[in-house]
């Protein structure tokens, strides 16, 4: 009986050219328009969250890269059917006249990343802190930045040298996708204007609607 060829393995997967993995012998089906949601359904996409691509576990992004992992995001969910929430922070006792600013934003976003998901996505946007909680509903992330809030209070964060730690704050502007924009500018935009609306509020909070 003749041994069967090496490439006969059922389960033997080749790598398509654009890296994705397929079974020998198998092709892989055309991308068909996912079907209309009934309403008041939310569609879950079977895709699995794709911007942790090579971002190092406790990594904070740049702004650049942060922005570049949102936009490909929502031109992913928007191919998918998918969701997720944006979140603008900006921690209440940091001024860009602080000397420590800098590092302190940097030690509040190194922070946060501790609390959030391994797939979940953090990094630096100006003097605020971006945080993109992937495959994630309205009332979810309002859950999570709650959370978030009442961790990053409870830390007491390095000050002037040989001074005392110091509290910090959060305020939050959180939009989702796709009800709040699709697209990585619109998204920051609303975005910010919640977060605005969170500091003139007092600081402290998280908006998630937009306020006339």
């Amino acid at each position: 009986m003749p041994s069967a060829r090496p490439d006969s393995d059922p389960f033997m997967v080749l790598a398509d050219p654009d890296g994705e993995t397929r079974r020998p012998g198998r092709r892989r089906p055309a991308s068909a328009p996912a079907p209309s949601p009934k309403p008041g359904e939310q569609v879950v996409s079977a895709q699995p969250p794709e911007p942790k691509r090579g971002i190092m576990p406790g990594e904070v992004l740049d702004e650049a890269t942060f922005r570049r992992l949102l936009s490909l995001e929502a031109n992913r969910a928007t191919r998918y059917r998918d969701f997720f929430v944006l979140c603008l922070l900006q921690p209440d006792q940091i001024s860009s006249k602080d000397q420590t600013a800098e590092m302190l934003g940097q030690r509040v976003a190194s922070k946060i990343v501790e609390f959030v998901r391994s797939s979940d996505v953090v990094g630096r946007l100006g003097d605020g802190i971006g945080v993109l909680l992937l495959q994630t509903g309205t009332s979810d992330a309002l859950r999570v930045t709650e959370r978030l809030r009442a961790e990053i209070a409870n830390v007491r964060f390095p000050g002037e040298p040989a001074g005392p730690g110091r509290p910090i704050t959060l305020s939050v502007g959180e939009v989702s996708f796709p009800g709040d924009g699709h697209s990585e500018i619109s998204l920051l935009s609303r975005a910010r204007a919640r977060l605005q609306e969170a500091v003139r509020s007092g600081g402290n909070r998280v908006v998630q609607t937009d306020h006339s």
